[in-house]
């Protein structure tokens, strides 16, 4: 007769053999997703960083647009808009209109880099121009969603972070943390629901739905744990109002629109004009939504950096002011999250300022 602690052991045995036949598998196809963000290592702008091998890292970079967006409300989200396309004919080469967020990540598997990108025939902008769609396109998703390897030319930002207007930030997490990034976007990009293909502010990374660059890049933040929930803080609502949202019957290929006409006699037709001529808040209520705001998190990782030393410029006056309650919450997170961080130190590649927070 077999004896308890050998019938214990064999069934130990047998639940570590199924549960190696199950996580092989699951490890190898997370392998095959990303061979296309891990194959070529790290773009030639980042592999200056010099992070110590055998360790693990996520790397969060962030160039903002040209002027701060301010999401307090809709009618500053329509100021912000005209004074950056104002702007735009001195900042094009650079590509800053819009800003872009990327994230990098070194796990003993190796290094990968992944950023998303979507509506990239200025389909939104043809919407409002000629279409009569008025705001409509900025709420509405994009069926050309693409996650791309190198973070959308990551080397076209590199000017401006040498001049000191880019916030880069290399957090050390522990190889388990850095796996769990990696599934995540594994999954993202393997998900039945094709997240990856739909690209739209008000899609939920995290729910597989989509996402915009920046939701993107704060799905992976939280995946990965190194803020430790910090990434909250990074969320506004917003109230809309149905005076600026146009509506057609005719839908242009490749878009969902926010709103739909069902018939010519429902349409709402909204001149490219009223967008700047009338309040944002005219109309009727239509509802409140929640987006990431880019500020948000650019002013948690510009605090990161005044908090490790680095003395006030171009980062620390551009941040939205402290009076602004949600810039007061992200930047208290920020500071929640360098707590964790005994260890601190600035990087200097090819000009730009890297920094780099580590735990031992």
């Amino acid at each position: 007769m077999r004896s308890p602690k050998s019938s214990t052991f064999l069934l130990l045995a047998a639940i570590a053999t199924v549960l190696a036949a199950l996580l092989k598998p699951a490890s190898a196809t997370v392998a095959r997703a990303l061979a296309p963000y891990e194959q070529g290592g790290w773009p030639a702008a980042l592999e200056a960083i010099e992070l110590p091998r055998g360790r693990s890292y996520v790397v969060v970079l962030q160039v903002p647009t040209v002027r701060p967006f301010d999401m307090r409300d809709v009618d500053r989200i329509r100021d912000t808009i005209l004074a950056n396309m104002i702007d735009a004919p001195g900042w094009l080469d650079e590509k800053r209109l819009l800003g872009h967020s990327v994230i990098a990540w070194q796990c003993r598997s190796g290094r990968g880099v992944a950023a998303m990108t979507g509506e990239s025939d200025g389909q939104g902008l043809m919407m409002a121009v000629g279409g009569g769609w008025g705001a409509t396109p900025l709420v509405s998703a994009y069926l050309d969603g693409r996650v791309l390897r190198d973070g959308a030319s990551f080397d076209r930002y590199t000017v401006a972070m040498a001049r000191g207007e880019g916030a880069i930030v290399a957090f050390e997490v522990s190889e388990q943390d850095c796996q769990a990034m990696r599934t995540f976007l594994g999954r993202f990009l393997d998900h039945p629901r094709r997240p990856s293909q739909h690209y739209g502010l008000l899609l939920d990374p995290m729910r597989f739905e989509g996402g915009g660059c920046t939701s993107f890049a704060l799905a992976m933040i939280a995946s990965s744990g190194i803020w430790n929930g910090g990434e909250r803080a990074t969320y506004r609502r917003i109230d809309l109002y149905d005076g600026v949202l146009g509506r057609r019957a005719a839908v242009p290929a490749g878009i969902v629109p926010y709103r739909v006409a069902q018939s010519p006699g429902e349409e709402k037709i909204v001149p490219f004009a009223a967008l700047y001529l009338r309040s944002w808040k005219s109309g009727a209520f239509a509802e409140t939504v929640r987006i990431v705001d880019p500020e948000l998190i650019f002013a948690m990782l510009v605090e990161m950096r005044v908090a490790a030393g680095e003395s006030d410029g171009w980062r620390a006056a551009r941040r939205l002011s402290a009076e602004d309650p949600a810039v007061a919450a992200a930047i208290a997170e920020a500071r929640a999250v360098m707590a964790r961080y005994p260890k601190r130190r600035f990087l200097a590649p090819d000009g730009y300022s890297v920094l780099v927070l580590e735990r031992r």
